[in-house]
């Protein structure tokens, strides 16, 4: 069944934030390739069928549910609403403005969105990951934490492989100093031997040992 917009009832505006998304309750439902048949299910308004969710709606579920969801990516998502300001239900119009958002373009005009759709997606998120952009994984106890808007740097947002580097560099650190600790106690008994080697090499040590041998004999 190919996409339709819902006419019987009024189209509400897509979620804004990670929270308004749990709040209201979304679920990913199914995802049909070419025909754009994602869903969303609203289980806490009891819906009677399951609706296609808007093109923004699954955007934003595939994004921010996704593994190689970040920070940046959450700032491409506020490009998007952005630019959904001004809300129609013109599906040319809708396309229009999710490539301008998305910075994505396709060669020649696109009459029909949906067998595109996808492919687009797939290949934006493809991009971020090759540009090295993806490094803030948006995690279930930290996405609410993250506030969409414009901003020219990455949120200040605190993951754990910020963590995981400072302990390697304190664990390294520590390593470090246990080796040098190792070899300068190995060096200095080396050198202590070579001094005792020394004495007892010595003419002195030698005359005394055979004076010795003597008054024992």
């Amino acid at each position: 069944m190919l996409f339709e917009f819902m006419t019987s009832e009024p189209r509400r505006p897509p979620p804004k934030t990670i929270k308004d998304l749990k709040d209201r309750n979304y679920t990913l439902y199914t995802m049909e390739y070419g025909t754009f048949n994602a869903m969303i299910k609203n289980e806490k308004e009891n819906w009677p069928v399951i609706k296609p969710c808007t093109y923004e709606q699954f955007l934003y579920l595939y994004l921010t549910q996704s593994q190689n969801a970040s920070a940046k990516t959450a700032l491409l998502i506020s490009d998007l609403f952005e630019s959904y300001a001004e809300y129609t239900t013109r599906e040319s119009d809708n396309w229009i403005k999710l490539e301008e958002a998305m910075h994505v373009t396709h060669g020649g005009l696109v009459t029909h969105p949906n067998a595109y759709f996808f492919e687009m997606i797939e290949n934006t998120i493809d991009s971020l990951i090759d540009t090295g952009v993806i490094r803030y994984l948006i995690e279930s106890d930290i996405g609410t934490k993250i506030k969409f808007g414009h901003s020219d740097s990455e949120p200040s947002v605190l993951s754990m492989n910020d963590l995981s580097f400072g302990f390697n560099i304190w664990l390294g650190f520590c390593v470090l100093s246990a080796v040098s600790f190792v070899f300068e106690q190995i060096g200095w008994l080396i050198k202590n031997c070579q001094s005792r080697v020394e004495i007892l090499r010595s003419p002195s040590s030698i005359s005394s040992s055979s004076s010795w041998h003597r008054f024992f004999n």
